[in-house]
């Protein structure tokens, strides 16, 4: 997964020169894994640290993408990008034209011969015409989390009362139930595998305590992770699923 800014030169083309490399991440897939999962990775920076925060500018045009290879691939294996009407992007297309600026607009790009993908133009689809309508109906879904800067705390969360989570190990479902000292504005309750990759997220606002319920019955056996992240520090429990 790769994050560009785009300086776009007024054209429909990005093209390899106008995008600058800001953030990036990278995800190994199994056949294990559970189909319409949502991964949600942490990108990494691509300068200084790969921890500093990602800062992304106003009035700015940014493009993520996520680029398929295999392992120990031979001259008859291919990847295949598929999509399900599971989720679709018309909520955010209507927003979009209602606004009368295409802050969400498909992209996709296809090597050639070998064409490496961060050397190849991509063609960007504005118009709503049926024989263009890539991202209009089903599509496979990458989407970029943005919050502010100061919402979470890296630091140890040390107003914490009561923090369980339960059964441990578990096969269908947990649940988390968390007491905090004092209210907090903004809470993300996170469940994540060995890779880092966030599988689950419930995101509170102005709470002191929750109980939450999360199925955990299409997930891989395995060590997992809940995290608490609030502005005023972030908690930690492992769990066990079979």
């Amino acid at each position: 997964v790769i994050l560009y800014k785009w300086n776009n030169n007024g054209d429909t083309l990005i093209q390899a020169n106008e995008r600058e490399l800001i953030a990036f991440a990278e995800l190994n897939l199994s056949a294990g894994d559970a189909p319409n999962t949502l991964f949600k990775v942490p990108l990494e920076s691509a300068y200084g640290s790969p921890d500093d925060p990602i800062i992304l500018e106003d009035d700015a045009t940014y493009l993520l993408m996520t680029e398929f290879t295999t392992s120990n691939a031979t001259a008859d294996d291919y990847l295949v990008m598929m999509a399900n009407d599971t989720r679709n992007y018309f909520g955010t297309i209507w927003l979009s034209q209602q606004l009368g600026n295409a802050r969400y607009i498909p992209v996709i790009g296809v090597p050639i011969n070998g064409d490496n993908l961060a050397d190849i133009n991509y063609s960007v689809w504005t118009d709503n015409t049926i024989n263009r309508s890539f991202g209009l109906d089903v599509v496979p879904v990458n989407r970029l989390y943005v919050i502010d800067k100061d919402a979470t705390s890296t630091e140890e969360l040390n107003i914490v009362k009561n923090f369980t989570v339960s059964p441990n190990p578990a096969d269908e479902f947990i649940n988390i139930n968390l007491d905090l000292e004092e209210s907090v504005q903004n809470m993300y309750i996170q469940l994540s595998d060995i890779r880092g990759v966030i599988v689950e997220e419930i995101i509170r606002n102005n709470l002191s305590s929750i109980q939450e319920n999360i199925n955990v019955s299409r997930l891989m056996a395995g060590n997992y992770f809940v995290t608490i992240a609030t502005e005023k520090g972030t908690t930690t429990k492992t769990i066990i699923i079979k």
